[in-house]
C-alpha cells in the first residue's frame, strides 16, 4: 500500500536539534498513484471523506481512493472532463458527489462522479485560477470563514485544523540550502491563542523533488473526522497520522535513555504483549536498576520474564 517517509522532528523551540517525541507518523501513497506520477505531475487536489481528486499538469483529473488505487467514475469514462493544459484548482461539494476544476485553458467542468444529469462545461474565454463550489446545495445557511495573521518562520503552504486550539500547518522554508536549493518542508502543529502562537512540534519531510520546489507546489488536505493530513506535491504525496499507542512505545523503545520517564506502568502490560522480544532492553532496567533479581532475569528467555512481569503488575 505505502512506504514510510522519511523525517526529523523537533519542538518549536530555539534549540531546533532538540528531538522530542513525534505526534505524526507519515506514510507515502502508492499503487496506481505510482503510475499517474510516472507520467504526470499533481498541480493541484482535493481531499474529501471519501476519496481523493488530484488534477495533473497535463490536464487529466484523477479520482483515487484513500490507498491511491484509481477509482471508476465519470472523470475516467471520457475525455470531456479533462482540460487541455494543467489543473490550476479542483474543489469537491460535501456529499461528494460533484466536482468543479478550472484551468488556463478558460473553461470550468462541473462534473457528477456518478450521475451526468447536471454536468456543466463551462468556457470563459481567459485564465481560470480558481473554482469553489458551495459545500451544500440544499441549504441557503450563510456561513463565515474568519482568518487571522499567523507569525511563522517559513512560508505557509497549508492549514488544517487538528484541536480546539490547535492547528496542523504546511510549511515552505524561507532559507536555501548551500547550493541554492530549496529546504525540505516542513509539517508544524502551532498551538494558537488570543494574541499569540506557539509550535508544538516541527517535522521536517523528505518528499521526492523537494529541492526544486516552490512555494505554490505544496498543498495540504485533511480528513478532519480521522486527524488524516495529506501532503501533496507534484511528484509525491504522503499522509500524516497522529501517532497510536504501539507506534508511541515503539518510538520509547528506540529513545529509551532520554525517555524512558514516560512508560508508565499502566503501558507494561500492553507492552509485554505487543514488543516481548525486546523486553530486556527497557522494561528490566526500569524495575529495578540496581536490583539482582534482573541480573537473574535477564538470563532467562523472554516468554519466563513475562511471565514474571505480568504477575508483578497486577
Amino acid at each position: 500500500m505505502a512506504e514510510n517517509v522519511q523525517t526529523s522532528c523537533g519542538s518549536g523551540t530555539e534549540n531546533k536539534d532538540e528531538e522530542v517525541e513525534p505526534k505524526f507518523k507519515y506514510q507515502r501513497l502508492a499503487n496506481d498513484l505510482k503510475n499517474i506520477l510516472n507520467t504526470d505531475v499533481v498541480t493541484c487536489a482535493a481531499v474529501h471523506y471519501k476519496f481523493l481528486i488530484l488534477g495533473t499538469f497535463r490536464g487529466r483529473v484523477h479520482l483515487l481512493d484513500h490507498q491511491g488505487n484509481s477509482v471508476n467514475s465519470n472523470l475516467s469514462n471520457t475525455e470531456h472532463h479533462n482540460h487541455q493544459v494543467a489543473v490550476n484548482q479542483i474543489d469537491v461539494d460535501t456529499k461528494g458527489e460533484f466536482v468543479a476544476t478550472c484551468s488556463d485553458d478558460g473553461k470550468v467542468n462541473i462534473t457528477g462522479l456518478f450521475s451526468c444529469e447536471n454536468n456543466q462545461n463551462l468556457s470563459f474565454g481567459k485564465f481560470i485560477k480558481a473554482v469553489a463550489m458551495d459545500p451544500d446545495f440544499t441549504t441557503h445557511t450563510r456561513r463565515f470563514i474568519v482568518v487571522s495573521t499567523l507569525q511563522t518562520t517559513f512560508y505557509i503552504c497549508g492549514l488544517a485544523p487538528l484541536t480546539a486550539s490547535q492547528l496542523v500547518v504546511l510549511g515552505y522554508r524561507k532559507e536555501r540550502s548551500a547550493y541554492f536549493k530549496a529546504l525540505r518542508p516542513v509539517l508544524c502543529v502551532i498551538e494558537y491563542k488570543m494574541n499569540s502562537s506557539e509550535e508544538i512540534c516541527t517535522d521536517s519531510l523528505t518528499l521526492r523533488g523537494y529541492e526544486e520546489y516552490t512555494v505554490n507546489d505544496y498543498s495540504l488536505g485533511c480528513i478532519i473526522e480521522e486527524n488524516r493530513f495529506y501532503i501533496v506535491a507534484p511528484k509525491d504525496i504522503v499522509v500524516a497520522s497522529l501517532i497510536e499507542t504501539d507506534d508511541r512505545i515503539e518510538w520509547l523503545i528506540k529513545h529509551r535513555t532520554k525517555f524512558s520517564d514516560k512508560l508508565d506502568r499502566q503501558n507494561w502490560k500492553f507492552y509485554l504483549i505487543r514488543f516481548p522480544l525486546t523486553l530486556k532492553v527497557l522494561v528490566l532496567p526500569l524495575l529495578n536498576p540496581s536490583g539482582n533479581y534482573c541480573f537473574l532475569l535477564k538470563a532467562l528467555p523472554c516468554a519466563s520474564i513475562c511471565t514474571f512481569l505480568w504477575k508483578t503488575l497486577h
